[in-house]
This record gives C-alpha cells, structure tokens and sequence, in this order.
C-alpha cells in the first residue's frame, strides 16, 4: 500500500477512540534497534494508531508544537478525521499569530486557555452541547 493513499486507509469506528497528539515518547520500547528501525517503528506505530482513531486532540504548548504531533494532526486530517487542539501556554508567536495557521486549519476547534482548569471546564461544556 502506498504511504500518500493515507485518505483511503481511514477505517471509520464508532466515535469513541481518540488519539492524544504531544511530546510523549516511551525510549524502552526501543532498545536494541538500529536508529533506522526505531525512526520505522515509531512512524508506523504512530500512523496506525492515528488511523484507527476516529478523533485526535492535539497538545500545541510550548515555543512551538511538537514536530512529531503536527505529523499526526496532518496524517489525521488527511484521513478526514476529526481533529482538535488544546493549548494551554503563550510561549509561541509568529507573524502577530499566537499559533501557526496550517495547524489550525485542520481543527474542528481549538481549545485555549492559559488555566488548566478553566480549559477542562470549556473542553468539558463543549462535550456535554456538541455530540462527538
């Protein structure tokens, strides 16, 4: 199968499996590889599992977002999924723009707001009124 017929891949499910995009990485799972079987395995993982999911939040704090997450949020909205973001800091600016265009171009919603808290209340109230 080929790598850019990710669109056709999508395996629809019934709503309920999200993805959860950020800079998380597991080193165990990788030892005695060649640095070109753990760059493999850990794309192919991180492809499969995006595409078996049927809605992918996106963690985009920092200075900028995790190069690694922005892959799946691309591989996500490739595939038509639905794909949301939360950020909870103010460390990046760019172009006046407190977060890049071509990411929130592939969102359904952003959630942003610097209280960790107050985001989980408005991700929550967004739940309870918004079927997913």
């Amino acid at each position: 199968m080929q790598k850019n017929a990710v669109a056709q891949r999508s395996v629809p499910g019934d709503g309920k499996k999200v993805y959860f995009a950020g800079p998380l990485f597991n080193a165990a799972e990788l030892e005695n590889m060649t640095q070109e079987e753990k760059l493999k395995k850990i794309f192919d993982k991180d492809e499969s599992e995006v595409l078996k999911a049927d809605i992918i939040f996106t963690l985009l704090d920092g200075r900028a977002p995790d190069e690694g997450a922005c892959v799946e949020l691309g591989i996500a909205y490739a595939a038509g999924k639905r794909c949301y973001a939360y950020k909870t800091d103010a460390r990046s600016v760019e172009f006046g723009l407190d977060i890049n265009p071509m990411i929130t171009g592939c969102l359904v919603k952003l959630f942003y707001n610097l209280d960790g808290d107050a985001l989980f209340k408005e991700l929550e109230d967004y739940l309870k009124a918004t079927p997913l």
